[in-house]
């Protein structure tokens, strides 16, 4: 975990000093599988971007925060909610969470209607509180 959080932060650092650019999904994904020693195929690649959308905007949306001063380093946790995000590229997957800026973060992602609050959990069972 410690790894991943560091890795998170070294990336979006490097996004802040405009080393690299944000990259489109499909090359996100790549990236992501190299990290983890796999070597993805164009069109792998592609349908990887398509199924981690909510992950993809998600970490968009901190790319565009560090432009009003987000700071990765003390956000280290931010890396631990994007990659509950990967969960969700199982159609039949929600996430329930307490942590709005979650959902916040990927609302232009069509798989955040999976993500759910649990304020919202009681409405959506049908129970009166």
């Amino acid at each position: 975990m410690a790894s991943g959080e560091a890795q998170h932060v070294k990336s979006f650092e490097r996004l802040k000093a405009n080393t690299v650019s944000f990259p489109p999904p499909h090359i996100w994904a790549k990236t992501l599988a190299e990290d983890v020693g796999c070597a993805l195929t164009e069109d792998q690649a592609r349908q990887l971007g398509a199924a981690l959308e909510a992950a993809y905007v998600y970490d968009q949306a901190l790319v565009q925060l560090m432009k009003g001063g987000y700071n990765a380093e003390k956000n280290r946790n931010d890396w631990i909610d994007s990659q509950q995000l990967f969960y969700l590229c199982d159609p039949r997957v929600h996430l329930i969470t307490d942590d709005s800026k979650i959902r916040d973060r990927c609302k232009t992602s069509d798989q955040s209607e999976r993500v759910i609050l649990v304020s919202e959990l009681p409405g959506l069972l049908g129970v009166k509180i």
